[in-house]
């Protein structure tokens, strides 16, 4: 369906369907075609998959300069270091740990940060149930 205005001086305002079978928002003025999906609250499907790959790109790159160290325990605790060796600060960051208590099963804990600066440190406690026996950081992940 196509939808054109009658009078050139006119502006048309119209939902039509795309070839993906979405509707795309758009405005006839004179002629030119404007592109109004950010108003009807739809998406350009291909921009959308773009920015989702360049922010996992981005995340996977301050992923890389993210390291723990000094994880032991202490009574029922977990302690451990994270260090961003980044220039740029990383927000959001969740370590899943993991701990196993003699004759128990596994528990996990999740740990978030709210910021690491660049090339700064930050302390981090997962408390369990009893004394871990023994234990391990699971993932490290960036929001």
């Amino acid at each position: 369906m196509k939808l054109t205005p009658v009078i050139a001086s006119f502006a048309l305002f119209s939902a039509a369907p795309s070839a993906l079978a979405t509707p795309v928002c758009y405005m006839d003025m004179y002629g030119v075609r404007t592109d109004l999906s950010y108003m009807c609250n739809e998406r350009d499907v291909a921009a959308q998959a773009r920015e989702e790959q360049a922010i996992a790109a981005l995340n996977q790159q301050r992923l890389s300069d993210l390291s723990t160290y000094g994880v032991w325990a202490v009574g029922n605790n977990i302690r451990g270091t994270l260090r961003n060796s980044g220039a740029s600060p990383i927000s959001n960051i969740t370590l899943t740990i993991r701990a196993q208590q003699e004759g128990r099963s596994e528990e996990f804990r999740e740990v978030t940060i709210d910021q690491v600066g660049g090339r700064t440190e930050a302390d981090f406690v997962a408390t369990f149930n009893h004394l871990p026996e023994e234990w391990s950081i699971q993932s490290i992940e960036i929001e």
